[in-house]
């Protein structure tokens, strides 16, 4: 299990920070962008995918992450590398779907192991931008999966208020 080791404070480095948690490490990124060219990076270090109130996800990453169900939601989520408990793991996948249309488009997966509908809010970077801007979520039922796509490139999606469907909540994507 990857667990959080030391909270960031204004004056230590994402290196430094780093040493105590588990950062991303040489992620590489190839997405074909708006143009037809590619944008082509590796990133040394990128924050952990758990976060205190989120969970992040870059183009071309699968997530697995545990988590324990509470009343209001899931809790005490830990990334780990494998699905070792699969009724408690949340898989998260993204990537540009190069086979699809232009081959720009971008597809989000999420599973739910959950007996209930989970929901959540997403804020995505699209390629083109440098901040984060709300999108639409739709909820996962219990024990299904949810599709969600985008016709042009994005870098980030950002995944957080995760919790259970409440009983007045009308199911819509939001």
């Amino acid at each position: 299990m990857l667990g959080s080791g030391v909270n960031a404070n204004e004056n230590m480095s994402l290196e430094e920070y780093c040493k105590f948690n588990p950062c991303r490490k040489n992620l590489k990124m190839t997405l074909k962008q708006k143009d037809g060219s590619l944008f082509e990076r590796t990133f040394t270090i990128l924050p952990p995918v758990v976060q205190p109130t989120l969970i992040s996800i870059f183009a071309g990453e699968t997530l697995y992450i545990e988590a324990t169900e509470g009343e209001e939601g899931p809790t005490d989520f830990v990334q780990v590398k494998t699905i070792r408990n699969p009724e408690r793991t949340l898989v998260f996948k993204f990537e540009q779907q190069k086979d699809v249309g232009d081959g720009k488009s971008m597809l989000l997966t999420v599973k739910n192991p959950f007996s209930k509908t989970l929901r959540y809010k997403l804020g995505m970077m699209p390629l083109d931008m440098e901040k984060l801007v709300k999108t639409s979520s739709c909820p996962v039922a219990g024990g299904q999966s949810v599709f969600e796509s985008w016709p042009y490139p994005i870098f980030q999606i950002v995944i957080g208020k995760i919790h259970f469907q409440k009983k007045d909540d009308d199911g819509s994507c939001k």
